[in-house]
């Protein structure tokens, strides 16, 4: 029989029984979709950083800070003076690039009356173009970062300071602190990259500046962490040994520190899913999780294969006698089989049909409610015997298994058995059907179980009191600098003052972070007269802050609290009793150090 013919008896079998096909194709093109969603979500987050060329070699260097063998900190940041040190003293590596964030990570770029505030501000190294490959649309990558004062925008921050300008060579202010010229155009960095950045400043803009040196981003500072470290390594490296080496090193120059630091090598692929270090520059994913969502990937399959292969087999009885009828007449076993396996491959093409349509219409709306893009499931790289490529592997062999296993079980019965009543008894009560049916109901039954567990604990964390008070509580940045920069206390006053005169506002508060925000590490708060010091993270408030998210205090005065100007600090329980208070009287007054600046 001519292949046209069997589509068009397929799609006429379709049409006779819409229930019939909506429930075989409707049932299966529904799960392909949902696979290809979760294959998609999962094939973006996996993508994550692969477009750069050196990606097999690119680590970054993450910090474990201990005191008195417990961990302090373990930060996805490090010590100014590891780069210099692993390009002086280890072979292994090949390069190093750091990268400095501007304090506070906020920043004003103007040019002319054109002002952009923008986030991802870093100050990097020459080398940036040597390890990464990000693409350089305008400048030389040998020099746009080679000299101090050097800027790098990318295309949006060029067309929103210059428009249709040449930027190439003008002059941009930051802050309206120090003038900076530009040397290149970067496009933006995709969205699957962890390094997410609109401008990139020269490091050696530090030269003179106080922070050199022995500063925090000086070549020479192994006290604080302040730049993000990332290291080249040549082909025959071996990660592990190079900070097993870089650990000690750092030990004997560190020999009168309080801390122990352990260094360890990260590697690019890892940073995006196996990684939550404090001071990630962005949030993360999680691996895991990948993982779980394709096995519920392969699940859902499995389901939709077996109510396929239970609807095509029930369905065997009202093609018993049009198969027995192309048998007498001289219609051979492979011949029927082809008939009917090409049927069911055309049901599989009109469900994977309708599944690309529902993927078009469902892939936005789910982007925007899970905050996350989804990307393309086609245009992902994929290894040969990567997790990906073997699911897609499975939903082909699945689908072409499910279109043959019923053509194969009509094409072996015998014309005189389809025309027979104990054929029509024996079809009704086939074992394998009832088992799969079986089996379908443990698995739903398992997925709605899960399914409750996940919802109940959802509501436990929206539901659990966080001990401050969230209800209609709104963030909203605060000006920067630009021509009022140097007299900023004054311009928070004024924005102060504006907002009051909002309709609806009842209390302000100003904070340098949202809290629930990664905050500043601070590991040298100290006693008075004590050697040891503590890593805890600062916040800084106003005294209204307390008032507006209405946190009680344990102990203090809160008249106190609003006439206090500077000098003074709060505690929360965990850092009391990390500094060795047994009840919250007694830290009330005592004196601790960090930076070398006492406060009470």
């Amino acid at each position: 029989m001519p292949f046209i013919y069997i589509i068009r008896i397929a799609t006429r079998k379709l049409l006779q029984r819409p229930v019939i096909g909506a429930l075989k194709v409707g049932g299966l093109a529904v799960s392909i979709a949902i696979v290809i969603v979760m294959l998609q979500f999962v094939s973006f987050q996996w993508n994550f950083d692969q477009f750069h060329e050196k990606k097999d070699r690119i680590y970054r260097v993450v910090t474990s800070q201990y005191a008195d063998k417990i961990l302090n900190v373990e930060s996805a940041m490090t010590y100014a003076g590891i780069g210099p040190l692993l390009n002086t003293s280890f072979p292994e590596v090949e390069k190093t690039v750091r990268l400095a964030i501007w304090i506070g990570n906020d920043v004003v770029i103007q040019h002319g009356e054109k002002a952009v505030r923008e986030q991802n501000f870093f100050y990097a190294e020459p080398s940036f173009f040597d390890v990464f490959s990000f693409e350089l649309l305008a400048g030389d990558p040998n020099t746009a970062l080679s000299k101090p004062h050097s800027i790098v925008l990318t295309q949006d921050i060029a067309d929103r300071l210059f428009g249709d300008e040449n930027p190439i060579g003008k002059i941009v202010r930051h802050e309206n602190r120090q003038s900076l010229t530009v040397t290149g155009i970067i496009a933006q960095p995709p969205q699957q990259s962890h390094l997410q950045f609109g401008m990139l400043a020269s490091y050696d803009t530090w030269n003179g500046s106080g922070m050199d040196g022995e500063g925090v981003y000086g070549d020479q500072h192994f006290h604080y962490f302040y730049t993000y470290t990332y290291a080249l390594l040549h082909p025959e490296a071996k990660p592990a040994e190079i900070a097993q080496k870089l650990t000690a090193t750092v030990g004997t120059r560190k020999n009168l520190d309080l801390h122990t630091d352990v260094f360890r090598f990260q590697p690019l692929s890892d940073i995006h899913l196996y990684s939550n270090l404090s001071h990630e520059m962005q949030a993360t994913g999680n691996g895991k999780n990948l993982w779980t969502l394709l096995a519920i990937a392969l699940i859902i399959l499995v389901l939709a294969w077996f109510n396929y292969f239970n609807i095509a087999t029930a369905g065997t009885l009202d093609q018993s006698k049009a198969i027995g009828v192309r048998k007498v007449i001289g219609a051979s076993r492979s011949q029927v089989l082809r008939q009917l396996f090409i049927e069911n491959i055309c049901y599989s093409l009109f469900a994977a049909i309708a599944a690309g349509i529902l993927v078009g219409l469902l892939s936005q709306p789910l982007a925007h409610w899970l905050g996350s893009p989804i990307g393309n499931i086609f245009s992902g790289r994929y290894a040969l015997f990567g997790p990906i490529t073997l699911v897609l592997t499975i939903l082909a062999l699945g689908t072409i298994l499910t279109a043959l296993l019923p053509a194969l079980t009509m094409a072996s019965f015998r014309p005189v058995w389809l025309f027979s009543r104990s054929f029509h008894l024996a079809i009704a009560g086939i074992g394998a059907r009832k088992g799969l049916v079986v089996l379908q109901f443990m698995i739903i039954i398992g997925l709605l179980a899960a399914s409750m567990v996940i919802v109940e604990q959802s509501r436990y964390m929206n539901e659990k009191d966080p001990g401050i008070d969230l209800a209609n509580i709104l963030t909203v940045k605060g000006p920067l600098g630009t021509a009022a920069y140097e007299n900023l206390q004054p311009a928070h006053q004024a924005f102060r003052e504006r907002l009051k005169r909002i309709p609806g506002v009842r209390q302000i508060a100003m904070t340098d972070q949202i809290p629930g925000n990664d905050l500043d590490l601070i590991d040298d708060f100290r006693h008075a007269n004590e050697d040891r010091s503590y890593s805890l993270s600062r916040m800084w408030v106003t005294p209204s802050f307390f008032q507006l998210y209405r946190l009680p205090l344990l102990a203090g005065d809160s008249l106190r609290i609003q006439q206090s100007n500077r000098g003074h600090l709060l505690l929360n329980e965990a850092a009391m009793r990390l500094m060795g208070f047994s009840d919250p009287e007694q830290a009330i007054g005592s004196k601790v150090t960090y930076y070398g600046d006492s406060e009470s």
